[in-house]
């Protein structure tokens, strides 16, 4: 077995590049907040949905027809919660790659991955 030098050993791997760490701007964290707060009441009036629905079949005839009224107001709203979300996501996903663009070089940028140039 051969012994090697420590300092040898490090002059002989090649040094790969660190990332450096950037902060993202204090206004995307406000705004995904605001995005997860939508997205938490309407998955949450969601299941208050499937809960009336599942219910709605066991009330009498006469109490079913409000029952079915409050069922389409709570949808609308989980709607409109959802699609408030989804603006706030979008939004901050497309601020967050223009940040990113900025400050790095990306090759290639999904929802999922993002893939700089000089770091492979």
């Amino acid at each position: 077995m051969q012994k090697v030098d420590a300092a040898e050993a490090t002059m002989q791997s090649p040094v790969k590049p660190v990332p450096r760490k950037e902060d993202l701007p204090q206004e995307y964290d406000k705004v995904l907040s605001q995005a997860m707060d939508y997205q938490v009441k309407a998955d949450s009036l969601n299941a208050l949905v499937s809960e009336y629905k599942k219910e709605l079949g066991r009330l009498p005839a006469s109490q079913q027809q409000a029952a079915r009224s409050r069922i389409s107001e709570m949808e609308s709203l989980a709607l409109e919660y959802q699609k408030l979300a989804d603006e706030k996501f979008g939004n901050t996903v497309n601020k967050i790659s223009e940040f990113i663009s900025s400050v790095f070089n990306p090759v290639y940028i999904d929802s999922n991955y993002i893939t700089f140039s000089g770091f492979e």
